[in-house]
């Protein structure tokens, strides 16, 4: 009898037994409101309105609070409306203020062109030539490279990808859906699409329409971290500029994702190595003054992660890594700061290590050599050959759990 009574009462209300209002009651109030929302372009929440805008239709939505009727399904709706766009005015007023001239949209930080002789760009809107000898004609995103006609800034409808705070890649290869699933809809602007004229994007599985694909290639991360194939596919413009803006940002935890690669991938492996042993290095490099008074580490400044982690790698790390420029390029910075810890700085190789294993061995170690082992436990160095004839036993923890044990 209880069960009867809520499920009355949702359907009473319209909502779904997770709380959910209905698409009808949503698109009702927004009408309502004056306020247009689109969930499959643009992220959640985001009217593309502005602060006075907002604080109209939030008044708008308080009167229309009180003249509904009490526990109604539409008070319901507007309650959470309400929430959404103090959420959504908050945000806005948070937002450092934008440099004059520059048009912030959607996301989008929309630049004015200079006037220039070249002729070779296309709106990302209106698919149509920009006449780029017009001054003020065009703008351009300084975050996705987006561009657009002056005319056509309040028709835009994708999106900048640089309004989400920690973008990720789908690291799944995508399987095509149907054109069912998307009700026979571009994937972006919603237009109808035909059997014969939809272009299907690699990189999400979701089909375009001409103007929102235009057969751009991209290689694909979930391709390459899976199968370590490099070969371009199709993809539509939103993630062309999604791919391309994320190109050389380290997010991708290879181990963590596929650790069988490093297996097959023996460049891979070299890589990772490399880099552990740039990790070590950093420590010699950040106490040494000839090195902070030469800034020695700034050769690093084209890939800074490489001395913070030795997990984390961008897909132009993997490019690179694949054509050999970047294996050959790190090799060089890796002998060269070796050369100054070795041979070139007196600080610096006085904090080599002797090997407590040998007999009469006087030769100076570095735990970034490759004849080297370091214990866990107490990053001594030894010798590699010495520390698997002694089973991996440390000399130093002998020691020390010696005079543990006698005091």
């Amino acid at each position: 009898m209880i069960m009867d009574l809520i499920e009355s009462t949702l359907i009473r209300l319209h909502v779904d037994e997770d709380g959910n209002v209905s698409d009808e009651e949503e698109q009702a109030v927004n009408a309502e409101l004056g306020i247009f929302e689109d969930h499959f372009s643009k992220p959640d929440g985001s009217y593309g309105m502005n602060v006075s805008d907002l604080e109209l239709a939030i008044a708008g939505c308080k009167e229309m609070i009180f003249e509904t009727e009490e526990r109604s399904a539409k008070r319901l709706t507007l309650v959470r409306k309400l929430t959404k766009l103090r959420f959504t005015l908050q945000e806005l007023k948070d937002e450092p203020p934008v440099p004059p001239g520059i048009r912030k949209y959607l996301g989008h930080h929309l630049e004015p062109q200079r006037p220039t002789l070249t002729t070779h760009h296309v709106c990302d809107k209106c698919v149509g030539m920009i006449w780029t000898l017009i001054p003020g004609n065009w703008y351009r995103c300084k975050f996705c490279n987006y561009k657009t006609h002056h005319a056509c800034i309040p028709l835009i409808q994708r999106s900048c990808p640089s309004v989400s705070k920690f973008p990720t890649y789908l690291l799944q290869i995508c399987q095509e859906k149907g054109l069912s699933a998307q009700a026979y809809r571009c994937g972006e602007c919603r237009v109808p699409v035909t059997l014969s004229k939809y272009r299907l994007c690699d990189y999400n599985g979701l089909y375009y329409c001409a103007n929102c694909h235009w057969n751009n290639l991209a290689v694909i991360p979930a391709r390459i971290v899976r199968n370590w194939d490099f070969t371009p596919q199709f993809v539509c413009r939103a993630s062309k500029q999604l791919l391309k803006m994320l190109q050389k940002r380290p997010i991708l935890a290879l181990h963590a994702l596929n650790p069988m690669l490093f297996c097959y991938v023996e460049e891979l492996n070299e890589l990772k190595r490399l880099r552990e042993e740039l990790l070590m290095m950093k420590n010699y490099l950040q106490a040494c003054r000839v090195a902070l008074e030469t800034r020695l580490l700034r050769i690093l400044d084209e890939r800074l992660h490489f001395v913070d982690h030795c997990d984390m790698y961008s897909v132009q790390d993997l490019i690179d890594l694949k054509d050999g420029s970047l294996l050959t390029w790190t090799t060089g910075v890796h002998d060269l700061l070796a050369k100054h810890i070795k041979e070139e700085c007196e600080v610096c190789r006085g904090q080599g290590h002797l090997c407590g294993l040998c007999d009469g061995k006087n030769e100076i170690l570095y735990p970034f050599d490759k004849t080297s082992s370091v214990c866990p436990m107490c990053s001594a160095v030894f010798h590699r050959e010495c520390y698997m004839k002694f089973k991996g036993n440390c000399a130093r923890c002998n020691r020390r759990a010696s005079r543990q044990g006698m005091m």
